[in-house]
């Protein structure tokens, strides 16, 4: 196996079958940079996990809020052809 390359994330994330996965984790045995850059993903997947998530100011909550108000009732659908006409291109 050559290197881990996009397969690292791919290991992190849990999203190898299990002989990619076996076949991932007997490389890194024996492949010091790959099995640092495992190290490393990993560890910036935890920070990120660890950080709050953005919060959200009070006037855009307010403007979404305001969005979802019912407004004015809306107009009486126009049909495409009048009421009482039974026929179509003069056929009956």
């Amino acid at each position: 196996m050559s290197h881990l390359g996009e397969r690292v994330s791919a290991l992190v994330d849990g999203e190898l079958n299990h002989h990619e996965r076996d076949r991932a984790l007997s490389h890194l045995a024996f492949c010091a940079p790959c099995r640092a850059e495992v190290e490393a993903m990993r560890a910036l997947k935890s920070r990120l996990r660890s950080l709050d998530g953005p919060a959200m100011p009070a006037d855009l909550t307010m403007s979404l809020l305001r969005m979802a108000d019912p407004g004015d009732p809306l107009p009486p659908r126009e049909r495409p052809f009048p009421s009482g006409s039974r026929t179509f291109g003069g056929a009956p």
